[in-house]
């Protein structure tokens, strides 16, 4: 396993656990006082998420 692949599995697995938290305390994000931060973590989740799925689909052929 080279550092690139170990890289790509953490920033999805990273991902997934942020798409896990929004998508268990989904009620208290509308409560919440920080939207700014909200939004930048889901965004950050969903880039991540794609960015790690074609990385690790696409790195056996580079």
């Amino acid at each position: 396993m080279t550092l690139l692949s170990v890289l790509f599995a953490f920033i999805l697995f990273l991902s997934v656990v942020i798409m896990l938290f929004f998508f268990l305390h989904g009620k208290t994000d509308q409560v919440s006082s920080n939207k700014r931060y909200n939004t930048l973590l889901k965004n950050f989740s969903g880039v991540g998420l794609i960015v790690s799925i074609i990385g690790l689909y696409f790195y056996p052929f580079f």
